[in-house]
């Protein structure tokens, strides 16, 4: 508690405000992404492998998604659909829906979540503006469905212009 005190006192001092801290889930690691306006739908569902040394904490940083001679980036890669059960599924896309629905999202989204040790999927982060790189996240995941990457643009434009 010592070091984390003074943790949070160094970065209130440096950013003038309050610090946020959380819980780290050491768990697997997914993540979904959404289309649509006031009807949303899950694309499909994701899951982050990490193969990092042990001295690494399994973290999606920066460097493992641009810098490609790091051992962050080396280590990371994503499993598109997910291995998962019908059980889990089910229970993802639910939260993925709740959590976009709460945030007001329209057009695409992303939803990033890990399952902590009791199998609970706790969520990360809502991204209402995720990047859509040919080949990553959404587009992977339009692609898995059968979706082109001209056909997810449309649709993003589409769902723009509603």
């Amino acid at each position: 508690m010592a070091e984390l005190r003074t943790m949070v006192e160094k970065v209130s001092g440096r950013f003038r405000g309050c610090a946020l801290v959380e819980e780290f889930i050491d768990g697997r690691e997914f993540n979904s992404s959404v289309l649509g306006n006031s009807d949303l739908s899950v694309v499909e569902i994701s899951e982050i492998i990490y193969t990092l040394p042990p001295e690494l904490p399994r973290i999606l940083t920066f460097e493992s998604k641009w810098f490609e001679e790091t051992e962050y980036y080396k280590g990371t890669g994503v499993c598109c659909p997910a291995k998962i059960d019908s059980a889990l599924r089910k229970n993802i896309t639910s939260i993925v829906l709740a959590s976009a629905t709460a945030a007001s999202c329209r057009g695409y989204a992303r939803v990033d979540m890990r399952q902590d040790k009791d199998g609970t999927i706790k969520v990360l982060e809502v991204n209402a503006n995720p990047d859509i790189e040919p080949g990553l996240g959404i587009a992977l995941q339009a692609d898995t469905r059968g979706m082109s990457y001209s056909q997810l643009i449309q649709k993003i434009i589409d769902l723009a212009l509603e």
